[in-house]
């Protein structure tokens, strides 16, 4: 895994229940694939842990995809991204995954 300073930042037009400028108080986690492709079980244990290790350390409140901060202009994770089945492993962390339905 590869991760950016956290003084730097992917800039990009975003924005998220009102509030724009995702970038601000967001963290972005990429997941390899393909838009539209499903991803492996090993892709969504290592997220909810990534996500729950996160949760530990900073007031991570939603998790939701690029599509849903960048409508229009991203798609990703896309359709092939299973949110019940991160949803599930999430249970009992405290996180709220609010993935709207497509």
């Amino acid at each position: 895994p590869r991760a950016m300073r956290s003084s730097s930042a992917a800039w990009g037009v975003s924005r998220w229940r009102g509030r724009d400028n995702c970038n601000d108080h967001s963290i972005g986690i990429e997941l390899e694939g393909l838009e539209g492709r499903t991803f492996e079980s090993v892709q969504y244990r290592r997220l909810a842990h990534l996500l729950r290790q996160i949760g530990r350390v900073l007031p991570l409140r939603e998790v939701v995809g690029h599509e849903h901060v960048a409508p229009g202009r991203k798609r990703d994770p896309g359709p092939g991204f299973d949110a019940a089945r991160l949803r599930r492993r999430l249970r009992g962390s405290g996180l709220v995954l609010a993935w709207p339905a497509p």
